[in-house]
């Protein structure tokens, strides 16, 4: 059964912003039925794409995401000098508190728009998942020595040797900000085992093999769902760290290269980019990895 409720004057404020659109609402309600107004407003909104028995009027995709519960006893109907506290208190009656509510619950209803980001290169996320994003940039600084260089105003000047490690270069990282929201059982190992690995399958976030490295991972916990209230729902909130590197710096090979290429100047004839393997293994800085589990669900 519907419960009963009323929508209080100067109900609702809609914004609009960078984000999108936000709205807030104010009912009265009877307090001993809150929770069950609190069920009605959120349905399952909680669950990304989920439905609302009572959604944001004429608007598609606005969600109601957060309520706030309160006595509504702001307007008594004595208010005068409080000298005795056996005679001296406040007053109500049913009409000024509203509607007839006896002892009634103002409920401030918050609506925004749950939208997850739409990069099409992006991972598909588990159902009942969804992804948000952003990017930053970064970099850091690799010497670039002389040796094999000449100077291009002056091809026959030899370079001194005091000017043997060249100049430093700044070498532009783009940062992947991935959050996945509401895991319910998160891949802890795979986190575990992927960090510090470089992307085995291509293309990843849109670039090549080896190009992006899994930097690391801040996880806490998430509200999805009050249930019935005695047990309340928790998923996580997984922020991953993607830190993408396309080296097009210096030498005749301008192929793009990743984490595990280092610019070799010799030989003269055939200098450019190439990947540093050891003598015993054959193993790389940078081991490889499949990434596409860290947006999985972890198995049973």
């Amino acid at each position: 059964m519907a419960v009963k409720f009323k929508e209080l004057a100067g109900s609702p404020v809609e914004t609009f912003g960078p984000e999108g659109m936000g709205a807030e609402r104010k009912f009265l309600v009877e307090w001993n039925v809150r929770r069950d107004f609190v069920e009605e407003l959120l349905g399952d909104e909680f669950t990304f794409g989920g439905t609302s028995l009572m959604d944001y009027p004429g608007t598609e995709g606005i969600k109601c995401m957060r309520l706030r519960l309160e006595s509504f006893a702001n307007n008594p109907d004595h208010q005068g000098e409080f000298n005795d506290i056996a005679t001296d208190i406040n007053a109500y009656t049913s009409e000024i508190r509203c509607g007839g509510f006896d002892n009634p619950c103002l409920v401030t209803a918050q609506y925004a728009v749950l939208v997850p980001a739409d990069r099409g290169d992006l991972p598909t996320p588990e159902e009942g998942t969804f992804l948000t994003y952003r990017m930053d940039f970064g970099g850091h600084y690799i010497e670039a020595p002389a040796v094999g260089c000449y100077w291009q105003a002056s091809p026959f000047t030899p370079v001194p040797p005091a000017q043997a490690l060249g100049q430093t270069v700044r070498v532009p990282v783009v940062e992947h900000h991935i959050t996945v929201h509401r895991m319910i059982n998160p891949p802890w190992q795979a986190i575990s085992d992927l960090v510090g690995t470089v992307n085995l399958n291509a293309p990843f976030l849109g670039a090549a093999q080896e190009q992006i490295l899994f930097d690391g991972c801040e996880a806490e916990k998430e509200f999805t769902w009050a249930g019935n209230f005695l047990e309340p729902q928790f998923g996580w909130k997984l922020s991953y760290v993607f830190r993408e590197m396309r080296n097009k710096a210096f030498g005749a090979d301008k192929t793009t290269i990743g984490w595990n290429h280092t610019y070799r100047f010799l030989p003269l004839a055939s200098a450019g980019w190439d990947r540093l393997v050891t003598f015993s293994d054959l193993s790389l800085a940078y081991e490889q990895g499949n990434h596409l589990p860290l947006f999985q669900f972890a198995a049973e």
